[in-house]
């Protein structure tokens, strides 16, 4: 089943937030054309053979509902899905693991995700498990595993397990993002489909390197070069970012593999 989306010309409707999320997207995007939506980077092209318009937003849920309101303006996709990395929240999720939100907590009345995205994630779900059965040579990531969960979007990064655990306390949430609520909230008030799509990129018991929060420049994205600098002096800050980049690039592929089943199951071709 599929969710019989009209219109041939409309394009999938992609936003994610970071450099890194992009890039790995970019490298199944084929035949694309750049430019921007109001302040924000553009592309627009196929994957596995269904027509995506990704824009990059930066993290963080103001310019997330920008984003997502331009695209929805200027490209009318056919449904909104919201892509990229999330924090986790409960134990036994591992990095890698994709989750399809079923629900996303917003303080007020949540967003429910419909049942038909769920149907065809599900389905999308048991052939991802098997081709996860071979892992790619030299990834850090075993396997492949696909879940439902309930996400919460929050405008800082939960640096800290200590954070991590506080947030899934207080909300009940399996894992946390900057862009998703406000992505979905934007879809919502338009009538339009939606998807959320997150890969785990760190777990609740685990800290991350850097407080990230403090090295973001006016467009949201990682200042790079600030960050190396104070490595520099840090030689076991330093090693974990490098082990975190490579775990980035291996979580990217993951995320994309999902999506290149995903895509022609969730849009047939009219």
């Amino acid at each position: 089943m599929s969710l019989n989306l009209s219109g041939p010309t409309r394009p999938v409707g992609m936003v994610v937030a970071l450099g890194e999320e992009t890039q790995a997207i970019l490298t199944s995007l084929l035949a694309r054309t750049r430019g921007h939506l109001g302040r924000f980077p553009f592309w627009r092209g196929p994957i596995a053979r269904r027509e995506v318009a990704l824009v990059q937003c930066g993290p963080g849920l103001d310019r997330a509902r920008e984003a997502a309101q331009l695209l929805i303006e200027r490209q009318n996709p056919r449904i909104m899905l919201s892509v990229g990395m999330c924090g986790g929240l409960v134990p036994g999720q591992q990095v890698g693991d994709i989750l399809v939100a079923s629900k996303i907590l917003t303080g007020g009345e949540p967003f429910e995700a419909d049942p038909r995205v769920l149907a065809v994630t599900q389905r999308v779900s048991v052939e991802f498990h098997d081709m996860g059965r071979t892992p790619e040579k030299g990834s850090s990531i075993k396997g492949y595993r696909c879940s439902e969960a309930v996400l919460v979007s929050r405008d800082q990064v939960l640096t800290t397990a200590a954070r991590k655990k506080a947030e899934a306390a207080s909300s009940g949430a399996d894992a946390v993002d900057m862009e998703s609520s406000a992505v979905v909230g934007v879809a919502e008030e338009a009538g339009i489909p939606w998807c959320v799509v997150r890969v785990i990129s760190d777990t609740v018991h685990e800290d991350l390197p850097l407080d990230f929060n403090r090295f973001m420049d006016a467009s949201g994205q990682p200042q790079r070069i600030k960050i190396f600098i104070k490595s520099l002096f840090n030689p076991r800050l330093m090693i974990r970012l490098m082990a975190m980049e490579k775990t980035t690039r291996d979580i990217g592929r993951v995320l994309v593999r999902f999506l290149e089943l995903l895509l022609p199951e969730m849009v047939r071709e009219s």
